[in-house]
C-alpha cells in the first residue's frame, strides 16, 4: 500500500472512532446538561433517568421525567413521565425552519390544594413554556398526550379529595403558526379522557399561543355520569 493510501486509511479510521466516541458519549452530555439546568426552576426541580438519541430520524427520548416541588410538604410530584419524545419536523426542516414536536407517554400531572402555600401544588412559580423550549432546542410545533393522568387530590381535608381524569389523550397542534393579521386563533386542541370512573370526556379549543390570555374558543363535553360516583 502506498504511504498517500496508507496514511487516508488511518485518518479515515481515526474519524471513524472519534465519531463513534461522540455518539457514545452524547446521551450521557444530554442528560447532564438538562438535569443540572432543571435544578434551578423556581420553586421545583426537575430529574431525567436517562436519555436516547435517535440521529437518524433527528429525535431523542427522555426517559423518567420527573419534576418536583422543592418544598418537601407534597406528597407526590407535579410530573411523572414514563417517556417523553422530542422529534425534528422534516417537513418544516425542508422549507428551512427548525421545528418540532413532543409526546408525553404514560404521564401523570398531579395537582394537590394543601392546608397552605407550601402544601399546595399548581405549577405556580415556573415559566413552563421557557422550561419546555429548554427540552425541545426548536420551535414547538405540536404537543401530544398519550394515556395521560391528571389527578387533584387534597391529604389533609375529611374526607379527602382523590379526583382524577384517565386515559387521556390529547394534542395542541400548529403552536408556532400564528397569524394576527386576520384575527384567528390558529392554534388547535383536541383532547379526550375518562373522568368520574367511566363518564367520557372530550374537550376542544382554539386559541392565540402567543398570547397570554386573550381571546380563545373552548368547548367540553362529558357524557354517561355515573351520578353516585358523582356525589361521592
Amino acid at each position: 500500500m502506498k504511504p498517500i493510501y496508507r496514511r487516508t486509511s488511518w485518518i479515515l479510521l481515526v474519524l471513524v472512532v472519534v465519531l463513534v466516541a461522540a455518539r457514545a458519549a452524547l446521551p450521557y452530555a444530554v442528560k447532564s446538561y438538562l438535569n443540572r439546568r432543571m435544578q434551578r426552576m423556581g420553586d421545583y426541580q426537575g430529574q431525567i433517568a436517562d436519555i436516547d438519541i435517535h440521529l437518524w430520524r433527528g429525535a431523542y427520548s427522555i426517559d423518567g421525567l420527573r419534576i418536583e416541588k422543592v418544598s418537601d410538604k407534597v406528597p407526590v410530584p407535579l410530573l411523572d413521565a414514563r417517556r417523553t419524545d422530542i422529534a425534528l419536523s422534516w417537513r418544516a426542516l425542508s422549507h428551512g425552519v427548525l421545528r418540532g414536536k413532543v409526546d408525553f407517554f404514560d404521564a401523570t400531572l398531579n395537582f394537590v390544594d394543601g392546608s397552605g402555600k407550601g402544601a399546595s401544588q399548581t405549577g405556580k412559580g415556573v415559566d413552563w413554556r421557557q422550561q419546555l423550549q429548554l427540552l425541545t432546542p426548536m420551535r414547538l410545533e405540536e404537543l401530544g398526550v398519550h394515556n395521560g393522568t391528571v389527578t387533584f387530590r387534597n391529604f389533609v381535608s375529611s374526607p379527602r379529595v382523590d379526583l382524577k381524569m384517565t386515559a387521556v389523550e390529547g394534542s395542541v397542534s400548529n403552536l408556532t403558526n400564528a397569524d394576527r393579521r386576520q384575527g384567528r386563533r390558529v392554534a388547535d386542541l383536541h383532547a379526550t379522557a375518562k373522568v368520574l370512573g367511566e363518564a367520557s370526556l372530550e374537550t376542544r379549543a382554539s386559541f392565540d399561543p402567543l398570547e397570554r390570555g386573550g381571546d380563545f374558543s373552548f368547548q367540553l363535553q362529558v357524557r354517561r355520569i355515573e351520578l353516585t360516583k358523582a356525589n361521592d
